[in-house]
């Protein structure tokens, strides 16, 4: 047998041995490859260290208590992330001391009720010019926010955006969805940005939301908790964990949400507006001191995103290929989450030693025939082309036992490292963030489980129905029972064909047929287009190895899928890529801000590296001034306007590094 000279006789050796099946063990045994066998990934923090759980600064303050107050204040800072304004500070009441608050274009109160200093220093910074919103305010704030407490409370109700008021032209008019007790107020000298209401579209005489001018200040109020409303919403009932909801066998995340969401508007991403209301009234609050810039949720200032997957159980390299070819055509990347096959450590060494002969000149074409599953050099070769390769592990046995026999079987294949995104198979959950925990602590960064699939998404007229079922387009950390922000993003996956279509396994609640399963991705892709969200697609590979129909009916869904993204401007991207972007989006950071408001000029420096070009907005108008020009590193660009949430903005794209940007207002033409 002649051998490459590429090969080293100790790579010979080991090759050799896996070849030999039984042989395997006697020529690895001493080698630290048949130990790797064995080996998992490094534990990694589930939880987000307490430095990275703030911002380092920039124009808003997030000022919360301690212990069990830190819930809103934790979330509210995630929730100022997904809005793309991570320009905020973080500290607690008694870290504040001698911080001073006129640094603070704008402060967020979540939690905790001060002594009679902290709310007497609060009332000097909104009376001086300072912005202040507080969130299910204690009484020792009503006079400032100019509210009469009733008593009682609303239980689970509905907010309705006051449309009259003029923050909040173009906002969503349907009534928004929320969770948790809202407090009972009657106006006292506030103006209302959005009442309570019912169901049916009717707003109650109580405020949701207020603000009341106060000196040269404003002090806001909303009668909700919002970010605790906002978790709730994203996942689910905490009390209903662990608990079988929607008569089918298994519990998944959406049993949790069984008569939790709105089936009447489950198109409307209700805590997405929510968010989207707090952003535009900080907007607005702060618009005499500074344009508060935002980062657009999608790359390139696109209108939104199409997250393709599909879940492949031990399916061939050739039906693999397919799919993800299919995806190329439409210019798209897609994420494959396999589940390898399980079994003793020598058949792993058997079939690696296969791959890596396969490579081998002149015994390549005699050892890879007959090779019917992934080999790590194919693996290798569908991520330089920009797919993600991941694990779709089985957790029937135990959570974190199915995680570690399915990573030491993927690992053992050879095909780490493993990415950081992933689904369970059957897409079983485990407690209110169980499952996301240990998917953390194994590193995974994106969860995908939470998955539009079964009776719970039926009507009692029978009327199916599609959208967002946990209020959001968008990612964001998990949190857990206590406010402690979890390492891993949670992305629903909305566009499901087994939900749609029946597969060869089953499914198909819906009873559609390909066209139709294709017109309902149209829908939801075109509301995705037009709310700002991120569809995550289930295109299962197995269907494309089985006989018709369902072969030809996975290829026109996903086909019919990928072209209605193409179609609306949506790029189509891996979760992994949709992970890396959102991760560094986040990290993005703004220093040196300063305001000529006399002038009509604004300057800010943009630090951290962004893997994709991402638009950042100012707003188009300022009292009677117009954006008129920015500048980036001292050289003007041309802006594009946009409008996001009935907002107009000035937008320009940026790319990674460090960007010193020159903001000019002047009068409307």
């Amino acid at each position: 047998m002649k051998i490459s000279g590429k090969l080293s006789r100790r790579r010979f050796l080991q090759i050799a041995g896996m070849a030999g099946g039984g042989l395997a063990a006697a020529s690895l045994a001493g080698y630290a490859g048949w130990n790797a066998l064995d080996a998992l990934p490094e534990p990694r923090p589930a939880y987000r260290a307490e430095s990275e759980s703030s911002s380092s600064g920039g124009p808003l303050l997030i000022l919360h208590g301690e212990g069990a107050d830190t819930f809103s204040g934790e979330y509210l800072g995630e929730m100022l992330r997904a809005e793309g304004l991570p320009w905020f500070a973080s500290l607690t009441w008694n870290a504040l001391g001698e911080t001073p608050l006129e640094n603070f274009a704008a402060i967020l109160l979540a939690g905790g009720a001060p002594d009679r200093a902290g709310v007497e220093k609060l009332t000097a910074y909104v009376s001086a010019g300072g912005q202040l919103v507080i969130f299910k305010p204690d009484r020792v704030w009503d006079a400032l926010l100019g509210l009469e407490r009733l008593g009682g409370v609303y239980d689970g109700g509905y907010l309705q955006v006051n449309l009259d008021h003029p923050w909040t032209a173009g906002m969503e008019s349907a009534p928004l969805l929320f969770h948790g007790e809202a407090d009972l107020f009657r106006p006292a000298g506030c103006e209302v940005i959005a009442w309570l209401a019912d169901d049916s579209a009717r707003p109650t005489p109580q405020p949701a939301v207020t603000v009341r001018a106060l000196g040269r200040g404003r002090a806001a109020a909303w009668a909700l908790d919002l970010p605790r409303s906002v978790a709730l919403s994203r996942q689910g009932n905490p009390a209903w964990a662990n608990q079988e909801r929607d008569g089918r066998a298994g519990i998944r995340a959406v049993d949790a949400f069984v008569g939790w969401m709105d089936l009447e508007r489950l198109d409307i991403p209700h805590a997405d507006e929510q968010m989207r209301l707090l952003g535009r009234m900080l907007t607005m609050m702060v618009m005499e001191r500074l344009p508060l810039p935002r980062l657009h949720y999608f790359p390139a200032g696109s209108p939104g995103l199409l997250i393709a997957t599909g879940d492949s159980h031990q399916n061939t390299p050739q039906v693999i290929e397919e799919v993800l070819s299919l995806a190329e055509r439409f210019g798209g990347r897609m994420s494959v989450y396999h589940t390898p096959p399980m079994g003793p450590k020598w058949r792993r060494v058997i079939q690696r030693g296969r791959a890596e002969l396969a490579e081998v000149p002149a015994l390549g074409a005699v050892v890879s025939r007959g090779i019917n599953f992934p080999t790590p050099a194919q693996v290798a070769g569908w991520r330089q082309r920009g797919h993600e390769f991941g694990v779709h592990p089985y957790v029937e046995e135990g959570l974190e036992a199915g995680w570690r026999a399915y990573l030491k079987s993927f690992l053992g294949y050879g095909y780490g490292p493993v990415p950081p995104t992933a689904r369970t198979h059957r897409i079983l959950w485990s407690g209110w963030v169980e499952t996301a925990r240990v998917q953390a602590a194994f590193g995974i960064g994106m969860n995908m489980d939470f998955y539009h699939y079964g009776t719970a998404f039926q009507k009692a007229s029978g009327e199916w129905v599609y959208g967002f079922f946990n209020g959001s387009g968008l990612p964001m950390k998990f949190v857990d029972e206590e406010g402690r922000l979890l390492t891993i993003y949670q992305q629903v996956t909305q566009l499901v064909d087994e939900h749609l279509m029946k597969m060869p396994w089953g499914g198909g609640w819906a009873g559609l047929n390909a066209d139709q399963a294709v017109g309902v991705a149209e829908s939801l892709l075109r509301r995705a287009s037009a709310v700002g969200a991120a569809v995550a697609a289930q295109f299962h590979v197995d269907p494309f190895a089985f006989e018709e129909p369902f072969a030809s009916n996975a290829r026109r869904f996903m086909e019919g899928s990928l072209k209605a993204a193409v179609e609306r401007g949506l790029p189509i991207w891996t979760a992994e890529a949709w992970y890396r972007f959102a991760e560094a989006r986040q990290q993005a950071r703004m220093s040196g801000w300063q305001a000529d408001v006399p002038g009509g000029s604004f300057s800010l420096e943009l630090a951290d590296a962004l893997p994709a070009e991402v638009a950042i907005l100012f707003p188009l108008h300022r009292g009677g001034a117009r954006l008129q020009q920015i500048q980036v590193g001292g050289v003007e660009v041309a802006f594009t306007t946009v409008t996001q949430a009935g907002m107009e903005f000035g937008q320009v794209l940026l790319r990674g590094g460090r960007h010193q940007i020159d903001v000019r207002y002047g009068e409307s033409g």
